[in-house]
């Protein structure tokens, strides 16, 4: 009598994740400075979109203007520099910590370790961008039909923001604010949380992942109540809706960011911006 396959083949070895796919060299893997050339790329990046961000903001609320201790440009130059460090630093930190919760950026990953990876998915990133574009104009649509009306006036007339200026200001969304809130935030959370509810190997349970999503969401949605304060009172139903509509969005980042990467992440985010910072603009919708 034959024995069993199951008594004479091992269990198949789980498929590997994004992260680990696009990041696992044929060969050693590379020192970790290779985390220092993606955090220096993302600190890069970020610079651009702390200087981008300033004409939006400006536009949007005028009378900041004549509180800047300095000329626009050089407060534009300031906050670049200050923030290519500092999210450099928070990139780095992420990258790190990532690593041992299968949290990261697995396209810039294997760049800087020049490792062969997997074939670029333009499916992948295309469907990640449709979901960002079609999820924020669903919401866009349920805030202009019901949400909007019954906003408190706002404390002053509202300027207009033109959509160049706001697709300039995509670039500090994209980047800045996944950089901030996916990997750095949300995976120090996991992170943290691997080390209470780890299970060894297996890594955290979904629901850790799903908590800290959740978590880092409705911080992203908190983040912009400053602005909003700018706008209107802060009563329940403004901090309601900034929260909550954010939030939802936040929710959409986060698991892109854990299931795909950051990379996917970022893409969505920036179809969100150009509903919000372009589209609605040339629709005459908002803010």
């Amino acid at each position: 009598m034959q024995p069993a396959a199951s008594e004479t083949n091992p269990p198949s070895p789980p498929a590997p994740s994004p992260h680990q796919a696009a990041t696992s060299p044929t060969s050693p893997p590379a020192p970790s400075r290779w985390r220092v050339k993606v955090a220096a790329l993302l600190g890069a990046v970020c610079a651009v979109g702390a200087a981008a961000v300033i004409p939006y903001q400006l536009a949007l609320l005028p009378a900041v203007r004549a509180e800047l201790p300095l000329p626009v440009p050089l407060v534009a130059l300031v906050s670049a520099l200050q923030s290519g460090v500092l999210f450099g630093l928070l990139a780095w930190a992420g990258l790190r910590l990532g690593a041992s919760v299968g949290l990261g950026a697995p396209r810039l990953e294997a760049w800087a370790q020049g490792a062969p990876g997997q074939p670029l998915d333009l499916r992948a990133l295309g469907q990640s961008f449709g979901l960002g574009f079609a999820l924020t104009a669903v919401v866009s649509v349920v805030d202009v039909t019901w949400v909007l009306p019954a906003m408190p006036p706002p404390l002053a007339p509202l300027p207009t923001v033109g959509p160049g200026l706001g697709l300039l200001a995509s670039i500090y969304g994209t980047v800045n604010e996944e950089v901030l809130l996916r990997l750095f935030f949300t995976t120090a959370l996991v992170w943290l949380a691997a080390r209470v509810f780890g299970r060894g190997d297996a890594g955290p349970p979904a629901g850790v992942y799903v908590s800290c999503i959740v978590l880092a969401a409705v911080l992203f949605g908190v983040g912009h109540l400053p602005i909003a304060a700018k706008i209107w009172a802060l009563t329940p139903g403004v901090v309601a809706r900034v929260v909550l509509l954010n939030a939802t969005l936040g929710v959409a980042f986060g698991w892109l960011y854990w299931r795909r990467g950051l990379e996917h992440a970022m893409v969505a985010h920036f179809a969100a911006d150009l509903v919000l910072h372009v589209a609605a603009p040339l629709l005459g919708v908002g803010p």
